[in-house]
């Protein structure tokens, strides 16, 4: 059946869709006249992003992160909501008290919806601990405060589910004691420096602070990170004399048919690149990103994501793709006006279904 478009028309209309959302615009433009439109656009397009954020800050929330602890399954159980539930798979847990060394919870089980009745939850574990690994990461997240309480919860949950530790927030911006809720630690700016700077001095701060750490990654405050990236990257060879940008913008056409390969295009997002120690001290070396500060207006500041790139080609250290991004932008308009495309090629969510091959075309 075909659409008239009255009455807010049939669902699934694109046009109609158009219509009401651009009724909407002028409706909040009408009830604050000093709204420009770019600015009304914006505020829709939050109003819009909100349920998305909460849902998946939910989803996040309820996804119990890989723990070296957890074993294999050692038997089935009744779901704890009843028959109708189904059953439920129980795996031993070698978590141990570490006073006694007994065991605390001898089962457990990690499904994100069904628990069985006295057996040992994973989701939410305060005591869960990634997979044991030769690589320690760190992460450091650039921030400002207009999303403190927006995308920078589901942020920390993604990321979280994904098996990564708290990052250290550098927020671009004066302290306040509402950041303290996350409970992370906090590097507080005071004046604002900007994308660029603020990227920069994260860097060089959380190589600092973290003299153990062996991989590290910069991380901005409104991705949707895949569950299992951390297992992922711990599973896979890094290139030699690279760094890893984990999403891929729409532009990319030519992506690799597994694993990492060269970006064909340089800079597209820094959403969340990833390093190891030795290949981020390099890139820091290298002058195009101090010379970006001294130019003038947003060339200071602006695409700071294509500045990175370029200056690891001045040293040899080269921006790598996966074969699907394993990280997304939330839903909502970006803070530093960037138009176009913002979701990632590929992603799903689940960093285990994109450590596969891609067909090719």
């Amino acid at each position: 059946m075909s659409c008239n478009h009255d009455n807010g028309g049939l669902p699934g209309c694109r046009h109609c869709e158009i219509i009401t959302r651009g009724r909407a615009i002028v409706a909040l433009k009408q009830a604050d006249p000093s709204l420009s439109h770019d600015a009304a656009v914006s505020l829709m397009e939050l109003r819009e992003a909100v349920p998305a954020w909460r849902r998946i800050e939910d989803e996040a929330k309820q996804f119990a992160p890989p723990c070296r602890f957890r074993g294999g399954v050692l038997h089935l159980a009744p779901c704890a909501a009843g028959a109708d539930c189904g059953m439920v798979e129980v795996k031993a847990c070698g978590l141990q008290v570490p006073q006694t060394g007994e065991l605390r919870y001898k089962e457990c089980t990690d499904h994100p919806k069904k628990k069985a009745r006295g057996v040992h939850s994973c989701v939410g574990c305060r005591y869960a601990e990634a997979p044991q690994s030769s690589n320690v990461w760190a992460v450091g997240m650039t921030a400002v405060p207009s999303r403190l309480t927006t995308t920078i919860p589901p942020t920390l949950a993604t990321l979280a589910a994904a098996g990564f530790p708290l990052p250290r927030i550098f927020v671009d911006g004066p302290p306040d004691a509402a950041w303290d809720v996350f409970g992370c630690e906090l590097t507080f700016r005071g004046t604002n420096i900007k994308a660029h700077a603020n990227w920069l001095l994260g860097a060089v701060e959380l190589l600092a602070r973290n003299p153990d750490a062996t991989h590290l990654m910069m991380i901005e405050d409104d991705v949707h990170f895949a569950t299992g990236v951390r297992e992922y990257l711990d599973s896979v060879t890094w290139p030699a004399r690279s760094y890893l940008n984990l999403f891929i913008h729409p532009d990319h056409k030519k992506l690799p048919a597994q694993g990492f390969a060269p970006a064909a295009l340089l800079g597209l997002g820094a959403l969340a690149l990833a390093f190891t120690r030795a290949d981020l001290e390099r890139l820091l070396s290298a002058g195009e990103l101090l010379a970006k500060l001294a130019r003038p207006g947003r060339e200071s500041w602006g695409a700071h994501d294509l500045s990175i790139s370029r200056a690891g080609r001045q040293i040899g250290v080269v921006e790598h793709v996966p074969a699907f991004s394993l990280v997304d932008h939330l839903p909502g308009p970006s803070t530093i006006g960037n138009q176009g495309a913002r979701r990632g090629v590929g992603f799903t969510g689940q960093a285990a279904l994109q450590s596969g091959s891609r067909e090719e075309a």
